[in-house]
């Protein structure tokens, strides 16, 4: 199972080469290159913003996301405004600024504290010398200022100069030399130009969670070889939106993560690799215990030692789950029997807590059938609990939701239970479904299958919640969907 979390932009702005304007407040920048009559140099624009990645730190603290498991990824993604349809394309403009195509944006690191400002309109890039036209506001940040009184100490927030020569119009720059101090940390080609922006910022978002230092924050600017093109005679632009705009379309970081809870303590058949847990709980809400439990032991009823696992042998998957994974072969336990696993050196606050004792009953090794299959093409009921329909939810608020599957007609408890079951939340725009959480397996215990729903990271808006179900060969025998509305303040629920 993928877990998904979506850190939203702290600040933002787009500078506009040669300008003092601010335009913090639009809900969409242009990120531009060139110049229409080739007499004043070339034009620009590069759009600055912050992420606050606390949110994202406490995750990590409190083992929500824990490091060295499963591999995590961080990617920085924008929404491109002509990519919501085809009758958005935009050739050309009566003012000769064009959509742009066969490009590369890339992504610079900020090490200078800057502020947003509170401009909005954005200057048309004849005036970028002026830097404003009747509506522009001026002031930080901006191409030249930083905050008030103090300047960049590169201009346009971040170096990418570079020499070549060639001035030849419409020819490729040949022997480019990128100077010494461009910091560029990742690029993006753009074929078409409708393409939305998706950066693998892994590597840099991993070591600002470990130390920020002076981090303030990426700039994406055009490739040094077209922003600085004294030969280009157009103007050429890809927009975005940005976080100011009323939308859906948002840019943010996700994080997302490989962490799959899947109890084979009902289900434990001998010759196969299973999987044992401990949750630990206050209040019927995760608590991590102060270290991970020094050891499991695998007895039978009488006492007797079977197995015992201690150091790596134990790990924390998630925010008060542990897990064990072991093999039991036929040969030497050919009977089904009952067996404990004693999960010992348990404590919470400095105190040690009685150890915790489980059973599991030891199967025979038929958890696969050869030859026909009985169960093809079979129904299922499905409920989804502890979300209601069209409830509101506010924001910051974390459900553990479970489902209940039956198949239809069936008294055997076991053909309650299919082999998986699937959810996937999204939301409507027009006719279109956007996925805010891709499909996505449950994970299961004794109980059921579940998942954790954390709205914490989620826009106030409505969102439709998916799950469907597999069976055996079978997939998506039925879906149910239910629909739910993040708000932000609790006087807005019933």
């Amino acid at each position: 199972m993928t877990r998904y979390y979506r850190t939203y932009l702290e600040k933002s702005a787009t500078l506009v080469k040669n300008s003092f304007a601010n335009t913090s407040q639009n809900p969409v920048t242009e990120i531009w290159y060139g110049d229409r009559e080739l007499t004043s140099g070339s034009t620009n624009s590069r759009f600055i913003f912050k992420f606050d990645l606390s949110e994202l730190k406490k995750k990590y603290k409190n083992k929500e996301i824990v490091s060295g498991n499963t591999p995590v990824t961080h990617v920085i993604k924008f929404f491109n405004t002509v990519n919501i349809g085809e009758e958005h394309f935009i050739t050309s403009s009566p003012n000769r600024k064009e959509r742009n195509t066969s490009f590369d944006l890339t992504l610079y690191e900020v090490k200078e504290l800057w502020d947003e400002g509170i401009g909005k309109v954005m200057p048309n890039p004849d005036n970028s010398l002026i830097g404003l036209d009747s509506q522009s506001k001026i002031g930080p940040c901006n191409y030249f200022e930083r905050q008030r009184n103090k300047s960049w100490s590169t201009f346009g927030a971040v170096e990418s100069t570079l020499m070549c020569n060639s001035t030849r119009p419409n020819l490729d720059f040949v022997n480019v030399v990128i100077s010494d101090t461009d910091k560029r940390i990742v690029s993006q080609h753009f074929e078409i130009g409708n393409e939305n922006l998706e950066l693998d910022v892994t590597d840099v978002i991993n070591q600002l969670l470990v130390n920020e230092n002076d981090h303030q924050g990426f700039v994406i600017a055009n490739d040094p070889v077209n922003e600085n093109n004294p030969s280009v005679n157009q103007v050429y632009t890809v927009n975005f939106f940005t976080d100011k705009s009323s939308s859906f379309y948002k840019p943010f970081l996700e994080t997302s993560w490989g962490q799959q809870i899947k109890d084979d303590r009902e289900e434990f058949h001998k010759d196969k690799v299973n999987n044992l847990y401990l949750f630990t709980y206050a209040n019927n809400k995760p608590i991590n215990l102060d270290f991970i439990p020094s050891a499991v032991t695998i007895s039978n009823q009488s006492g007797d030692m079977i197995r015992r696992l201690t150091g790596n042998s134990i790990n924390q998957i998630s925010k008060g789950v542990y897990k064990i994974s072991l093999t039991i072969d036929n040969i030497s336990y050919p009977d089904q029997i009952i067996l404990t696993d004693k999960w010992e050196g348990l404590f919470v606050n400095d105190k040690k807590i009685q150890d915790k004792v489980q059973e599991f009953v030891l199967l025979e090794a038929n958890y696969f059938n050869l030859g026909s299959e009985r169960l093809l093409s079979e129904s299922f009921s499905l409920t989804i609990n502890n979300l209601k329909e069209n409830e509101k939810l506010t924001i910051k608020e974390k459900r553990l939701i479970s489902i209940q599957s039956k198949k239809l007609y069936s008294t055997d408890r076991k053909d309650y239970n299919p082999s998986e079951i699937f959810y996937r939340i999204y939301v409507k725009e027009g006719n279109s479904q956007i996925e805010v959480i891709p499909k996505t397996l449950c994970d299961k215990n004794i109980n059921g299958f579940f998942f954790n729903l954390d709205t914490s990271w989620m826009l106030p808006r409505k969102y439709f919640l998916e799950v469907s179900v597999n069976h055996r060969e079978d997939q998506n025998v039925i879906n149910k969907t239910v629909e739910f509305t993040v708000v932000e303040n609790l006087q807005f629920r019933p």
